[in-house]
């Protein structure tokens, strides 16, 4: 049985999309998942007839269409059902499928409602959902220990990931501390003090804490990420810590 569940901007479990109760059930009827279209898009080269595919071949983020049947002991109980759906769509922050993974939810489109049947005990819920990301994002990977220096990370999947990394000063304190990925050279403009702990997380946009206080606004350059594959995440002389990042599949 594939196990589908609504969740929450947080993560957290929102709906689940199988019910059986004595006055209401609720299942899964339909699911289209989001069409795979390219960033970029191919472009005619004047006077030539020849066409050119220009920009980038990553996927954009998509729509989701999930239809959930829903029906009840009595019209009273299908309605009711329908409006818990209804109430819940605006909440809706990610749409776990096992197998699968988690799609990111960007907000939703439309809610379509239907009843059917002489005295209308079942029906249908249409949602039309945005991804704010073409990939199905897996569980984080277990933490990897890095120290100063090169690391080397085995990323699977097929998206670009972002990272959370917990560092620690060593026995003396590191001032500018630079990660380099992907991305760059990303540094955090202040002093991290002996045995200080910099966390800079960007899984989900970019937060960053010292000691756990807020300490992004000293965040410089971009925000870290790798690709798939062999990569290499190299950290200032001084640190050490731990490595999480998630990886994505379509």
């Amino acid at each position: 049985m594939i196990e589908r569940t609504f969740l929450d901007r947080a993560g957290r479990p929102l709906l689940d999309l199988y019910r059986l109760t004595n006055p209401q059930a609720l299942f899964v009827t339909g699911e289209s998942l989001p069409d795979l279209q390219p960033i970029g898009s191919t472009v005619e080269v004047p006077g030539s007839g020849l066409k050119v595919f220009v920009g980038d071949s990553r996927p954009r983020a998509g729509q989701l269409e999930v239809t959930l049947a829903t029906y009840g002991q009595s019209h009273g109980d299908n309605f009711a059902l329908q409006r818990e759906i209804m109430s819940l769509a605006p909440l809706i922050g990610g749409y776990s499928r096992s197998p699968g993974g988690t799609l990111h939810i960007a907000g939703y489109s439309s809610v379509k409602r239907t009843f059917h049947g002489g005295a209308q005990l079942g029906g249908t819920v249409t949602l039309t959902l945005e991804c704010a990301s073409p990939y199905f994002w897996q569980k984080e990977e277990e933490p990897l220990t890095i120290q100063a220096g090169p690391n080397t990370v085995e990323v699977g999947g097929v998206a670009r990931t972002g990272l959370r990394l917990e560092l620690t000063a060593g026995a003396a304190p590191v001032t500018h501390p630079e990660i380099i990925t992907d991305a760059g050279v990303t540094r955090w403009l202040g002093e991290v003090p002996t045995g200080g702990r910099l966390v800079l997380d960007s899984l989900h946009g970019l937060t960053a804490t010292l000691n756990g206080q807020p300490a992004h606004l000293r965040v410089s350059g971009p925000v870290p990420w790798l690709e798939p594959g062999r990569r290499t995440v190299t950290l200032s002389p001084g640190l050490s810590g731990r490595l999480t990042w998630q990886e994505g599949e379509l």
